[in-house]
C-alpha cells in the first residue's frame, strides 16, 4: 500500500483471511480501512515499511473512499483532550488522536423515541496521559 507522500505500509494477511479480501483492491484506488493493526514490522520477513506493518483480519473493514485521498481537502485541527469542552463541542466535529485503551462490549439500548440502536463504549488516552470515553453508534458500534 502506498499513500499520497509515495510512502510505503506493508499489510499482512495469514493464509485464513485472504478469501475475506479477495477482489477487494484495485491499482490506483483509495480506500478506508478500520479496524487492521498497525505494528512494529516483523524483522524476519521482507517489508516495504522499514518500521511498520498492518495486519488485516476477518473483522478488518475495507471501502472504496468516495473521493481519492489525493483529491480530497483533508485539513486536520488534532486538540488535546484537556481542552475538548463538551458545552463548547457536543454538537461539532473534533479531530482527536489517541491510543485506544478500553472498549467495552456493544450493547443494544431503547431511544427515548422507542427504536433500537446498538453501542458501544471505547476510552482513549491522548499524549498527555489525558483519557476520554466516546460512545460508538451503529455501523460503527458494530466493527
Amino acid at each position: 500500500m502506498m499513500d499520497e507522500q509515495g510512502d510505503r505500509i506493508g499489510v499482512v494477511i495469514f493464509k485464513d483471511d485472504l478469501p475475506h479480501f479477495d477482489g477487494c483492491f484495485s491499482l490506483h484506488k483509495s480506500y478506508i480501512i478500520s479496524n487492521a493493526v498497525v505494528k512494529n514490522r516483523n524483522l524476519s520477513y521482507f517489508s516495504a515499511h522499514p518500521h511498520f506493518e498492518m495486519v488485516f483480519r476477518k473483522n478488518t473493514i475495507v471501502k472504496e473512499a468516495p473521493t481519492p485521498i489525493a483529491d480530497a481537502n483533508l485539513n486536520f485541527n488534532f486538540m488535546d483532550f484537556k481542552d475538548i469542552d463538551i458545552n463548547v463541542h457536543a454538537k461539532d466535529s473534533i479531530d482527536v488522536c489517541g491510543i485506544l485503551i478500553k472498549v467495552k462490549q456493544s450493547k443494544i439500548i431503547t431511544s427515548f423515541k422507542g427504536g433500537k440502536k446498538d453501542v458501544r463504549e471505547i476510552t482513549i488516552v491522548d499524549k498527555d496521559y489525558c483519557s476520554i470515553t466516546i460512545n460508538l453508534w451503529e455501523d460503527m458500534a458494530q466493527h
